[in-house]
């Protein structure tokens, strides 16, 4: 289990670090989708994904959006070695505990390397399960989540 101290400091690590310099690739990924929607970027190893993650948070930090209301978490990180589904959970719990205004707030959260063979997206009212490449992904809405 990670520390929750340690998974606080992860969250302030990227509001305080910069973003890499970048050059602009010819995927488009709507920034706007609906509540109800995430957005997979899959690939073979070295193909750029982390590095467009990386673009499209600047596309959002360029569009005015507070970089408060961005999650960026690298799961290769070593301080996150041996993290579960509830690591995850709390994960975004620390980030609401740190930035409340986002309970209210749209925010974006971009997890790369994620190697979980489980994964829970806390959306605003979508409920639903799906297996994508082998890993079961479970939609649970905000409010449900909370309840728990």
């Amino acid at each position: 289990m990670v520390e929750r101290e340690t998974l606080a400091q992860i969250i302030l690590d990227f509001q305080d670090r910069s973003l890499p310099h970048l050059v602009k690739r010819e995927l488009e990924v709507d920034l706007e989708v609906p509540l109800r929607r995430a957005s997979v970027i899959l690939g073979p190893r070295r193909s750029g994904k982390t590095y467009y993650l990386y673009f499209l948070i600047k596309r959002l930090l360029e569009g005015g959006i507070k970089k408060e209301r961005i999650l960026y978490v690298d799961f290769e990180d070593p301080k996150l070695f041996g993290a579960t589904l509830e690591d995850l959970i709390s994960l975004v719990e620390v980030f609401y505990e740190i930035y409340p205004r986002n309970k209210s707030q749209k925010v974006w959260f971009f997890f790369d390397e994620i190697q979980n063979d489980n994964l829970l997206v806390i959306t605003f009212d979508f409920e639903s399960e799906e297996n994508i490449k082998g890993k079961k992904i479970k939609f649970v809405p905000l409010w449900k989540w909370l309840l728990t």
